[in-house]
C-alpha cells in the first residue's frame, strides 16, 4: 500500500505528514465516506499501528479539521441528497462560511493529522 511505499523511499530521519479522514468522528463518517476518493478509512489508532508496522515512529498524532469553502462544498460529492446541497448554497449565499466555519473549529476533529519520521 501507500504507507509501505513511502516507508520505502524514505531515508532513515526523514519526515511524512499524513492527513486523513477520521473514522472516529460522526461528521467524518457523514461526509468523508466516498468509496471513489477513500479507499481505507483511519482512527488515530488504526494509523498509529499502521505507521508502526512500517518503521514510521509518530512525532505527532492528533485530530483535527480544516476550514472549508460553502462555495465549492455546495458542488461537491460531499452532501448525496440535494437539499443538503441547498442549505449549503443558501450559507454561502448569507456569506455564513465564516460561522459555519468557527463551529468546525470548536466543536468538530474529522480528519486525522499524523507527522511521522523514517526510524
Amino acid at each position: 500500500g501507500a504507507i509501505r511505499d513511502i516507508s520505502a523511499v524514505l531515508k532513515a530521519g526523514c519526515i511524512v505528514i499524513i492527513v486523513t479522514p477520521n473514522y472516529d468522528s460522526l461528521v467524518a463518517r457523514k461526509l468523508q465516506v466516498k468509496p471513489r476518493e477513500h479507499i481505507v478509512y483511519f482512527t488515530r489508532a488504526s494509523m498509529a499501528n499502521l505507521l508502526g508496522r512500517h518503521n514510521l515512529s509518530i512525532e505527532l498524532l492528533t485530530t483535527t479539521t480544516r476550514e472549508r469553502s460553502l462555495r465549492a462544498m455546495a458542488y461537491s460529492s460531499t452532501f448525496g441528497s440535494p437539499g443538503a446541497k441547498k442549505i449549503v448554497g443558501l450559507l454561502a449565499a448569507l456569506r455564513l462560511e465564516w460561522a459555519v466555519n468557527l463551529a468546525l473549529r470548536l466543536f468538530v476533529r474529522d480528519e486525522v493529522l499524523v507527522v511521522a519520521r523514517k526510524a
